[in-house]
């Protein structure tokens, strides 16, 4: 497939959200591999004015979003979960004015956010999460026209890039007009290159201030002035005369930029960490970010302490009244004086690496005899199946907000058990990993650990009340939620061994296991 949504000329008013869209092309195949061959293959592209484009989850494509109409007006983009793109992750292209990218996440693209050109704007890129950036993460380039048709009006805020060549690239001999990149947080490789900006173009009233950069190194801005140190670059008075030099940690989940474009990430949780040089350092913009928790707005795309945006597509139940977009916004539970109504964060569904439950199964029963014991490994699995850490302090955080966890038959019995994981019992170990320990006599789960694409958990024993007295259980799935971040969820058949295969001696009285590195689930399945 080639073209995943489209339109036609001068239509209208459409809404686009929702969707999931999967191209044919692979990470960490680029633009520069085969000279653009699929730079027209388009996720999601739009003709017209007044277009909604929102919460859809999009890979495998040359452009993931794309305004395709010259002069188009009118046309948002939010929300969305783009995990590849081999070349922009949105085209903003030929935009005349109130087009505008906010709270979507890009992950693995080319070059990220495309302006080429931007017909005198307003065009805004607001508080997106860009991780793993090939090449160009802001693209003001020009048409090659005679004069050509150079890009006006862009104004950048509170975006978060993390990039494992250069903090901010930009290639071309265009001059770039009257833009604003302000409230940034920009993060490269450490130790950086040969420079930590390589930004070519030429420059008319373009502001650059209030942004985090990291790491320090040479800052080339061509025709505005090469500096050797952040330091001697705010000196000049000409760019980030209030920007910050970031020092480590900038996120809690410890992120930081990869060795190379060439491996594919999950996406990632970019909250600050709680003592990052990038809090309260922002410049306060009506209207974008009234809703802040400190002295002044944080820099980048998510604010310390407010609940986390959405990426992808939504459960049902959860739309523009109620989903949680930041502490400028509702949270994931709402309440009026006459009702109370909880919506449900959608599972990342992973794979079961292994699952074993036994039981005593010889009268009388020993409750003590019981075991349980789960692990996850997600590292090779697509993107949107991988587990990511939830940053310390951010809604996944189960050292505040506890954690929960569920083992249920998908097989028709009925037999399920939920234990709460309560905060006590939980630390962050190693800027790596969360780590749950409960020694108590009869407690039901004794370890759980969960890290970057890993998790494991072990328990039993009389407080664990999940029986195996059945004849087999067919398949059991697994949940796991931290705090109020997005939940996990796996299930699996039991195993099947032998010649020929059967699964009776993994699923009988007293015993199940697992078929060992089940995939995914497609969905997540209800709990009895």
């Amino acid at each position: 497939m080639r073209l995943g949504i489209g339109s036609k000329a001068d239509q209208r008013d459409f809404y686009l959200c929702d969707n999931v869209v999967e191209g044919r092309l692979v990470w960490p195949q680029v633009y520069t591999d085969d000279g653009g061959v699929h730079a027209d293959d388009d996720g999601i592209h739009v003709e017209g004015n007044g277009h909604v484009v929102c919460h859809n989850q999009v890979v495998g494509f040359g452009d993931a979003l794309k305004v395709q109409q010259d002069g188009a007006r009118a046309v948002d983009f939010y929300g969305n979960e783009v995990l590849s793109a081999y070349d922009n992750g949105i085209e903003l292209d030929t935009s005349e004015g109130n087009t505008r990218a906010f709270r979507n996440r890009f992950t693995n693209t080319y070059a990220t956010i495309s302006f080429q050109p931007v017909f005198g704007g307003p065009v805004y890129a607001i508080r997106n999460v860009v991780v793993n950036v090939a090449n160009e993460q802001l693209k003001f380039h020009a048409l090659g026209t005679t004069p050509p048709e150079e890009p006006s009006g862009m104004l950048v805020l509170h975006n978060t890039f993390v990039s494992p060549a250069l903090a901010l690239n930009l290639q071309t001999s265009a001059t770039s007009h009257h833009f604003v990149i302000e409230n940034n947080l920009f993060a490269g490789p450490s130790p950086p290159g040969s420079r930590v900006v390589d930004w070519t173009g030429h420059i008319d009233d373009g502001t650059f201030d209030r942004d985090g950069w990291f790491p320090d190194g040479t800052f080339d801005f061509n025709s505005g002035g090469t500096w050797g140190s952040f330091a001697a670059m705010r000196a000049a008075g000409r760019f980030e005369p209030n920007g910050v030099l970031l020092a480590l940690p900038i996120f809690a989940s410890g992120l930081a930029a990869p060795a190379s474009y060439q491996v594919t990430m999950a996406p990632q949780d970019v909250t600050l960490a709680s003592g990052s040089t990038a809090v309260d350092r922002g410049l306060i913009v009506p209207n974008v970010n009234d809703g802040f928790t400190g002295a002044r707005p944080d820099l980048g795309a998510l604010e310390l302490g407010c609940p986390l945006p959405l990426f992808g597509v939504r459960p049902e139940g959860i739309d523009e009244t109620n989903e949680p977009f930041g502490c400028g916004g509702p949270t994931v539970t709402t309440t009026t004086t006459t009702t109370s109504t909880t919506t449900t964060l959608p599972y990342v569904a992973i794979q079961t690496t292994a699952l074993k439950l036994t039981d005593d199964s010889t009268p009388p029963i020993n409750p003590a005899a019981r075991r349980v014991s789960f692990r996850s490994s997600t590292r090779h699995d697509p993107a949107v199946n991988r587990i990511v850490l939830p940053g310390i302090g951010s809604a996944g955080d189960p050292t505040s907000g506890g954690g929960t966890l569920t083992v249920y038959n998908t097989g028709g019995s009925g037999e399920e058990v939920t234990v709460a994981l309560p905060p006590s019992h939980w630390s962050f170990f190693g800027e790596r990993a969360y780590r749950f320990r409960d020694v108590n006599a009869g407690a039901p789960v004794s370890r759980v650990a969960v890290t970057a694409d890993r998790i494991s958990l072990a328990g039993g024993g009389p407080g664990w009340g999940f029986t195996l007295d059945e004849p087999s259980q067919g398949r059991i799935a697994v949940r796991l939620t931290l705090g109020s971040g997005r939940p996990w969820c796996a299930e699996a058949p039991a195993k099947a061994s032998g010649n020929p295969p059967s699964t009776a001696a993994n699923d009988r009285v007293g015993r199940f296991v697992a078929q060992p590195r089940t995939p995914a689930p497609v969905a997540c399945p209800a709990v009895p």
